[in-house]
This record gives C-alpha cells, structure tokens and sequence, in this order.
C-alpha cells in the first residue's frame, strides 16, 4: 500500500484478526461465493426463473465460473494492497462499462438508456477521482 492509503486487504485481515478468524484471500472469495449463489438460487426459485442448463451446459458454466469469476476476483483481491485505493477503485468502477461495451461490440446488442445513464455517472465518477487533488 502507498503511504497514507489503506489497502482493502489489510482492513480484511485486520476485521478477521479481530474477531479471532484468520481467513485467507481464497477462503474469503469461496465464502462469497457460496452464499451470492445461494441467495441467488433462492431468488430464481421464488421467481419461477430458475432454468437448468441440462448437463451439456454444465461443462460451460462450470469454466466460466471457474476461470474468469474465480480466477479473476482472486487475482484482484491479492494484488489490491498493492495499490492506492483509489487507483483500485477507478479500475473496479470501469469493469461494468467495458463489459456493456464488449457486448456492444461482441453480440450487437443495443444499449438501454439506463445502461448509457449509468456508464456517464461511473465516467464522470472515474474522472473526478482520477482529477481530484490534482490542483
């Protein structure tokens, strides 16, 4: 971490060293996991939503779970102490926008006026922290 920035890493292992549990990155990200999964599995059920891909579409679901959630989150949440705050809040805050972009880009698909409302706040949001302090 840069002097004077508190990484979020360190207010983790901090909040679990407090509370008697030394949780590490992974067992912190499979915890996360399992639980969004839960609750969104109950949230399709009660919304009659919940389609099974059938075990074709397993191997599929299974690598893109594995692979770029997994993976990626993992990769990100060791290396954040590493970085100012800022700085990876910028670079989290762009995450939604290059993904409406890449499926633009990707699968034609039409951008929503909400999805443009929410891309110029998080732009705007980028610009102002990456500015902010800069005089």
């Amino acid at each position: 971490s840069a002097p004077g920035s508190v990484g979020s890493g360190a207010v983790a292992r901090a909040a679990a060293a407090e509370a008697g549990v030394a949780a590490t990155t992974g067992q912190r990200l499979l915890m996360v996991s399992l639980v969004t999964g839960a609750v969104m599995t109950v949230v399709a059920l009660l919304e009659g939503d919940m389609g099974w891909p059938g075990l074709a579409g397993l191997a599929p679901l299974a690598a893109l779970a594995f692979l770029p959630q997994t993976l990626g989150w993992l990769v990100i949440t060791a290396n954040l102490p590493q970085v100012r705050v800022g700085v990876a809040g910028l670079v989290l805050l762009l995450q939604p926008i290059l993904s409406v972009l890449l499926s633009r880009w990707i699968f034609n698909e039409v951008f929503q006026p909400h999805q443009v409302a929410g891309a110029i706040v998080t732009l705007a949001s980028v610009y102002v922290g990456s500015t902010r302090g800069k005089g």
